[in-house]
């Protein structure tokens, strides 16, 4: 708790056994750059981050080959993640790559590649007011949803837009049974301009009553945002 570990551009993390690379309490900054990424490389058995009140700030980083990225088990954990890329991480049901209990700060997830992932999860305890943008994100074949949970006291509220969803199968956007369940998905490329289609691929009060709350999602963008990564760009 309160200690920093710095992991500088270029450098290559491995866990080749079971378990989580990183136990958190203190603050993790691993700040690539465009030319000399960090490499998080689970070895196709690891996990990544499990926090206990921790942060974790992550910028032009490649994470892949593993299962959970990062993964709250209490309150108020603070995380950001922008410019990177996660590939080939096995999760599925309700298991998610990314994991927030109750952020005490407002949260920033842009410019990433999510391929071949689970989704992103967000559920609040702790009586804090605050947001998640989940901007400029191209999703590809994740096998989960995004979901809001809710929670109560407080809210979190889920700033979901410019993103592209490719080739994802089932529902993409969901919220929870939990008051205070609140997403804004407009303006993103659903790579259809069906709303029938769009519809099936969203979770909220029109599919079960216990829910609060709708997901709005209209007007849609017609084709990618020009600032969100393709899938064959770099991040």
């Amino acid at each position: 708790e309160g200690v920093t570990l710095t992991i500088e551009p270029g450098v290559v993390v491995t866990k080749p056994t079971p378990g989580d690379m990183f136990l958190v309490q203190g603050r993790i900054e691993a700040h690539g750059t465009i030319d000399n990424k960090i490499i998080f490389d689970g070895g196709g058995n690891s996990g990544f981050f499990y926090s206990f009140r921790g942060e974790g700030d992550f910028s032009y980083c490649i994470i892949k080959n593993g299962y959970v990225f990062w993964y709250s088990e209490t309150n108020r954990d603070k995380f950001n993640l922008t410019h990177s890329e996660l590939t080939d991480l096995k999760v599925s049901g309700l298991r998610y790559t990314i994991h927030l209990e109750s952020p005490s700060t407002d949260i920033r997830i842009e410019y990433n590649r999510f391929i071949n992932t689970g989704g992103i999860s967000v559920y609040q305890a702790a009586g804090l007011f605050n947001r998640v943008y989940l901007e400029y994100n191209l999703f590809y074949n994740i096998s989960s949803s995004i979901i809001n949970h809710g929670g109560t006291p407080g809210r979190t509220e889920m700033i979901v837009k410019y993103n592209s969803f490719i080739d994802i199968e089932g529902v993409i956007l969901s919220l929870g049974e939990l008051p205070n369940a609140v997403m804004d998905a407009t303006e993103n490329y659903w790579g259809t301009l069906s709303t029938e289609i769009i519809n099936s691929k969203i979770y909220d009060r029109n599919d079960d009553i216990r829910i609060e709350n709708y997901i709005y999602y209209l007007p849609i963008l017609t084709e990618p945002h020009p600032d969100t990564p393709k899938l064959s760009s770099t991040v």
